[in-house]
Order: structure tokens, then sequence, then C-alpha cells
């Protein structure tokens, strides 16, 4: 390896001190958090238990003991044996406290809310009490028949219990399943911290084995509710990408401030949801229904707020970012990241998804198109040709991400997480910039029209997941140039990568 590399190291161990001096702390997240997906057809969407006396409400009996289970699509009522109590059992968890099937009183579906809000019904001996540790009850149906002749056999869900110690509870809880049922997920470059130091093998023949090191680095500086400015989101971002020979080296540095606008899809749900979380008093069992019924997915009209959220939480596509922002470019020469510099305007708009299951395993993909972006700026300098310098700069981008990953249902298993991401981004270039020369080493070329990048990286990450991160094996291939100088790039990597826990924008989003 060459003396570049120790260099390159230095510069790798600069970016993270900046990193573990606040960003972490930022982002870090409990390991009990579950990343957003899309829900799926036919099973449980959500489910909580309620315990509080029984009372006479203005003629009705409202409170009691009971569970609410809220089911994706509605339930085929012409099999009359899937709510019988021996078809279903309960139990606390974690202490695994089974509820006994004598216990259960009733199970029936609950109007107005069609027959895809069930409720069980039950006694109230201390036999039924939760343990003092527990912290959710698990339902599971043996059988459960669903209109259009779905059958599913030992479907289960869990879902948090409610009495009067902990109401409260209820509505931040549903705003968190809102916040899930909006969010996007995050592709590679939106990583609040990630890192990585690899060996290259360059494609070309004759090149040797060098080192190479990407950083990226993401805070989120301000966060205001959704739908309320002209922007909702401020980010400070940084990437880095270096290596020690041609041909592996991208020579890539940026440095920008965004300011990013979301625009939700089914806006008109989510204020109408919005309602009626502020409508609901913190001691209220229950959360309030929408003021407006609203055309499911599963053919039926509802206002149960809860049977909403999972409608849209089965949503592929959650929304359009159009983001705005400046950046400084740089071409990274050893410590130096100001040889070849630009400061350009970005403005660019994307698709988000959220990840979605393939088939019934713990896999899931999402996917991200930037169908159009502008960056416009101005050249700083150029020290490797003065006569190159100092001229305005006009580019049009296109770009997509593609991302599939498996997890593991336990968080604290050896493999954790095996992901594969293909991002491939195009710019076009509308006026002459400064390309690299591999013969002379320098920017000194003059080029325009299309330069593209592409990278793929396939990462096994190791547990157990901590609040800070996973660590893991990372294996690459770059394909292509990038500014300020357009060094291009062909060779496969190898290497260990730092990545933060955070895989979607749940906790980013402000509805209220």
């Amino acid at each position: 390896m060459n003396r570049s590399a120790p260099k390159l190291m230095s510069l790798i161990l600069l970016a993270c001190l900046l990193v573990t001096s606040g960003s972490i702390a930022i982002y870090g997240q409990s390991t009990d958090e579950t990343e957003a997906t899309a829900a799926k057809d036919f099973s449980i969407a959500s489910l909580h238990l309620i315990d509080v006396p029984i009372t006479v409400v203005g003629g009705l009996t409202v409170g009691g003991r009971y569970v609410r289970v809220n089911l994706s699509n509605p339930f085929d009522t012409t099999f009359s044996g899937d709510l019988s109590s021996g078809n279903v059992s309960l139990r606390f968890l974690p202490s695994g406290t089974t509820i006994p099937a004598g216990e259960i009183t009733r199970i029936s579906s609950i109007g107005p809310f069609g027959d895809q809000t069930l409720q069980i019904v039950l006694t109230s001996p201390a036999i039924t009490k939760p343990a003092p540790n527990d912290k959710e009850v698990e339902v599971t149906f043996q059988t459960l028949h669903f209109v259009g002749g779905a059958v599913r056999t030992k479907l289960s869900g869990t879902g948090a219990f409610y009495d009067s110690t902990n109401f409260n509870q209820l509505v931040d809880k549903t705003y968190k399943a809102l916040q899930d049922a909006t969010a996007s997920a995050k592709t590679p470059d939106e990583c609040p911290f990630c890192s990585s130091f690899n060996i290259v093998v360059p494609s070309a023949a004759g090149q040797k084995t060098q080192g190479a090191g990407d950083i990226i680095i993401n805070r989120t500086l301000s966060t205001i509710p959704i739908g309320q400015s002209f922007f909702d989101q401020i980010n400070l971002g940084l990437k880095i990408n270096k290596a020690t020979e041609p041909k592996t080296d991208a020579r890539h540095f940026e440095l920008g401030l965004q300011f990013r606008k979301t625009f939700l899809l089914h806006q008109d749900k989510i204020r109408a949801l919005r309602d009626a979380l502020n409508s609901t008093s913190s001691s209220q069992v229950e959360v309030n229904s929408t003021t407006k019924g609203f055309k499911l997915a599963s053919g039926i009209t509802s206002n149960n707020a809860l049977l909403i959220i999972n409608d849209l939480q089965k949503d592929f596509f959650r929304s359009f970012y159009f983001d705005n922002g400046f950046k400084f470019e740089g071409d990274v020469n050893g410590f130096s990241i100001g040889k070849i510099s630009n400061l350009v305007y970005e403005g660019q708009l994307q698709l988000t998804t959220v990840s979605k299951g393939i088939g019934t395993q713990e896999g899931f993909w999402n996917f991200r198109w930037l169908p159009i972006g502008v960056e416009a700026g101005y050249n700083l300098k150029n020290d490797d040709d003065k006569s190159n310098e100092k001229h305005s700069l006009a580019r049009l981008k296109t770009g997509a991400v593609l991302s599939l990953f498996y997890k593991s249902s336990d968080p604290t298993s050896f493999l954790n997480r095996i992901e594969f991401d293909t991002e491939a981004v195009n710019r076009f270039l509308l006026r002459s910039e400064s390309v690299f020369d591999d013969q002379t080493q320098k920017a000194n070329l003059i080029g325009k029209g299309s330069k593209y990048w592409l990278q793929s990286d396939l990462k096994f990450m190791f547990g157990p997941k901590t609040t800070m991160g996973m660590v893991g094996i990372k294996v690459g291939f770059r394909r292509g140039s990038l500014p300020p100088v357009y060094a291009f790039n062909r060779a496969f990597n190898i290497g260990i990568v730092f990545e933060s826990s955070t895989k979607d924008s749940s906790n980013e989003i402000k509805l209220k």
C-alpha cells in the first residue's frame, strides 16, 4: 500500500471524531425499535388490551377488560368457529403467562367497524393479570379465514395493554404508528453515520491492490411539522470517497446544507387522523374516530383511526421530497480538499417508498427514484489548470436507488442483517468542466455531457445490534466518476463497515 494510506486513515479518523462528538448521540436509538415496513395483507394490523372498571355513561356500558384486535382485512363470518375461545390463545410477554380459554367470555366483531375489528372480552380474576415485568399481550388465532378465501394458521400479533396508570401513552403510541405509516426508507447516502475502510481490487490489468475509505455523515439540525412551512427539515451532510490509486479513487468530498420539503401522499387521511388524535384526551380508553369515513383497500368504509392507519401502512409509495441546498465540492488529495473546488446549488425531486416484504420471509426491498435534479454553481479554484477556473457550472441529474435486505427477527442474533444496495446517478454537464487526466494525474482536461456513477454494495451486518449501530463486512463495486474532478473509477472492494441503526425516517417526521 502506498504512502497515501496513512493520510487516508487520518482523514477517516478525523471524521469519526466529529461524529462521536455529537451525531451518534442525536441518532442513537434503542435496540427494541422496529424498522417501518409496509403492512401485510391478511394479518393482525394492531391490538391492545384495555383494563378499566365497568361504568355506565349515558345509558351505555363502557370499560371492562378486553382485547381489541384490528385485522388488515375483513374476516369471513361464515366460519363462526374462528371466533370460539378454543381457536384463540392469549399470553403476556415476556413472562409467557397464558390466559386460560375459560377466562374468555366472548369474541365478536365490533360495529360500526365492519368485520375487521374484533373484541375479546375477558373475566376479571387475578389469573388474567400480567406479571409486573410484562410489557405486551400476544393473541394467536389457530385458524382465521378472511374474505376472499385467504386462510392463515397460527396468526399472531402483539400489542400494549392499558389501564388507569398509562392511558396517557395511548395517543403517543398511536401517533408513533401514524409516523411509521408515513415513513420512508433511507438511502445509503442518507445514513446518519456510515464509514468503511476497504481493500480495493482494480478491474484494470497491471494495477495493485490498494486501500480506500468511505464516510457518510448526516445530521438533522431542525425539524418542524410537515405542511406548515416552505421546508420541514434542515440537514447537514458530509461525504468522503477516497482511495490511494488511480481507477479506484473518486477524489470526492462534499459538505452541504439541505432544506427539505416533504409532500406526504394521502394528506386528507393524515389530517383527519391527526385531528382525531388531538381530540383524544389522556384519560380515554380508545382513540377517537375520524369525523369522516374513508374507503379502505380492504373494501370497507371506516372511521376507525387504527384501521385507517393500517391502511396507510399498506402503501408502498409514501411521499415526495423536494430538496434545496448548497454544497461545497472538493477534490480530496491527501489532507487537501480544495485543490479543485466548487460551490453548488442543488435542487431535486425524489419519490420515496417504504420497505416492502418479499414473500412471507424476513426479506424486504425498497426503492428511491430521482426523476430530475439541477446543480448550478461556480468553480472557486483549479490549481491543476489555472486557465480553466472561476466559471459557472450547470448540470442536470437523474438517478435511482434499489435496496434489498434480510433482517433477523431476533436483534441479538450474530448475523443481524444482509443488505444489497445499488445506486445509479447520471449527471449531464450543460457547461464544460474540468476532468481528471489519468496520464498527467491532474484535472486539466475539459469535458461535458453525461458523467455517470454506479455503486453496488453487499453488506453482512453482525449483531447484537447496539444503540450506536452495527459492524459488518462490505463487498462492493464502483464504476464511473463524481465531481469535482470526474476521476474515472472501475474497481471492486472489500472491507469493514460501521453503520448507524436508523434505516427509515419515522423518527424525523413531525405531524403535530
